[in-house]
């Protein structure tokens, strides 16, 4: 069995964990003390664990030194990324000082720009300046990993020596480092930060026996050995926050927020919803079935195509026999590279903004003293129904009346006891009419009606009806008894239009006036 194929299996299973981890490092925005050190120290790994993998499976001399140069760009600057986060957890600085950076930086450079000197391809005899790392190389087979395994064992120079030696410092420090933290630190990271200074002398253990022997091994362990050690670095320092702090509070943010949120796939699926969408929706949904944003429209049906044409809707549900209003919102979900993978559905509550806004429009729609329309929305809603019965040939009617001698009435009761009549009489004609017909107070004492469904004889009918029944109600204030008549005057016609909505409120402004001058309590219609 060839041991140097598992060795290689296993080296780039590592170096897959680890790239894993140098992406979610660096394109991660929490703000945990060393994380993006710990990133860089996972590229580090990543680069000597690749390079070597690619090492061992190389079956020429010069494919082999090309990729152990490829090694070392990351090799001399793992120790001193170990001793960086320890630096960083120790002083608790979120930016380490260049003057405490570059110093420490020189050994790794010189020992980087050592290997690089080295010859890149077999047949060259090195100068002196090419052996400062390695002084040679030999090519051989070793039967105890396989049959066929070769490799190249190369004898150590004066630089390698001093990288290891320098390595040994940083590996103590950061130990001693990891130890004062590990003195001041609650209990909760107590036991990983004692992982964390074992390791640390486990790796100048480690680096003691690289000075026994003057050739390097045939198999090498150590990139197996610091990828383990920065994975030990990972869970004892963010463990707790990425595994439990963040986790739960997200959860629980997302659990228990007290208005609708839910999670949905990129074809618009539901894979979760918080506990107050599940209330809300609780006699109309069942989110144990697979549900769509679609599945929503039997609710409300406008609700899947508003959002779909604009990421907006506005929707109403009735919860606990109130009725409740919501702006939804459904907002793409996006990786950092705009990749879309999903969507956010939410529900903001608009309910006490909605209200304002009816009653803002029920102020500027109806009368402040009789709660009937104005003017201006009278002329909207009754052009616009005017509009319809031309077009389908239908009948329609308007009625114009006014309160005869109305003056009299504040001036002998007082105004107070005028706009008491006036209110009192649009809740009696009120009472009278149908929904559809359309009532409003023109001005002052003058008001009109357009009856979509009635013809103006019909209309003429009902107008004597209102007559009759203003003429014989008393109305009481202040312990007064008050009678007042009102003069109508009806236009309209039964389906052929030929004249202008405004003609036909003058013409009904003209029975009016007819009206009054027949000795006023009367009905009037112009044909």
């Amino acid at each position: 069995m060839r041991y140097d194929f598992l060795m290689v299996a296993l080296l780039f299973v590592v170096g897959a964990i680890l790239l894993v981890l140098v992406i979610f490092s660096l394109t991660r925005r929490e703000l945990m003390l060393g994380f993006i050190l710990l990133g860089l120290l996972a590229l580090a790994n990543c680069i000597f664990l690749f390079g070597y993998g690619a090492f061992i499976l190389s079956d020429s001399e010069t494919a082999m030194l090309k990729f152990n140069h490829i090694q070392y760009l990351a090799i001399p600057f793992i120790y001193v990324l170990w001793y960086f986060i320890s630096l960083q957890q120790r002083t608790r600085i979120r930016m380490l000082p260049a003057n405490k950076i570059w110093l420490f930086l020189i050994i790794p450079v010189l020992a980087v720009a050592a290997n690089m000197l080295y010859p890149w391809k077999s047949g060259v005899d090195p100068s002196w300046v090419q052996k400062l790392y390695f002084v040679s190389n030999e090519i051989i087979s070793d039967t105890n990993f396989g049959a066929g395994f070769t490799t190249l064992i190369f004898v150590k120079g004066p630089m390698y020596y001093i990288l290891m030696f320098f390595n040994m410092i940083m590996a103590l420090l950061a130990a001693s480092n990891y130890f004062l933290v590990y003195r001041k630190s609650d209990a909760l990271y107590k036991r990983n930060l004692l992982a964390l200074v074992i390791a640390s002398l486990l790796f100048f253990v480690i680096l003691i026996m690289t000075f026994i022997n003057t050739h390097t091994a045939s198999i090498d362990t150590s990139p197996l050995v610091t990828a383990t050690f920065a994975l030990l670095a990972l869970f004892a320092l963010y463990k707790y926050e990425f595994f439990d702090l963040m986790p739960f509070a997200y959860r629980q943010l997302f659990q228990g927020a007290n208005y609708p949120i839910a999670i949905l796939d990129k074809s618009k699926t539901f894979i979760s919803a918080n506990n107050s969408m599940k209330e809300m929706y609780n006699e109309k949904m069942d989110f144990r079935e697979i549900l769509t944003l679609k599945d929503f429209n039997k609710v409300d049906e406008t609700f899947f195509s508003d959002l779909e044409k604009n990421n907006e809707h506005e929707t109403s549900i009735e919860i606990k026999s109130e009725i409740k209003y919501y702006s939804v919102r459904l907002d793409s979900l996006n990786r950092h590279n705009d990749k879309h993978i999903g969507y956010l559905l939410r529900f903001i509550d608009i309910t006490e903004h909605k209200r304002e806004m009816i009653q803002m429009e029920k102020i500027a729609a109806y009368d402040d003293l009789t709660k009937i329309l104005n003017r201006r929305v009278f002329y909207l809603k009754a052009s616009e129904a005017f509009d319809e019965a031309v077009v389908n040939k239908k009948g329609f009617s308007f009625i114009m009346f006014d309160l005869d001698e109305f003056k009299d009435v504040n001036d002998i009761y007082g105004h107070q006891a005028g706009d008491h009549i006036l209110t009192e009489m649009a809740r009696l004609f009120t009472e009278k009419l149908d929904e559809a017909d359309i009532f409003a107070r023109y001005g002052g004492e003058e008001f009109i009606i357009y009856c979509p469904k009635q013809s103006p004889d019909e209309a003429f009918v009902l107008a004597g009806t209102l007559r009759s029944v203003l003429e014989n109600n008393v109305f009481n204030f202040n312990k007064h008894k008050i009678k007042i008549t009102a003069s109508f005057g009806v236009s309209g016609s039964n389906r052929l239009v030929q004249k202008s909505f405004e003609h036909y409120i003058k013409d009904s402004d003209d029975g009016l006036y007819r009206a009054k001058n027949k000795g006023k309590n009367n009905v009037v219609i112009v044909r």
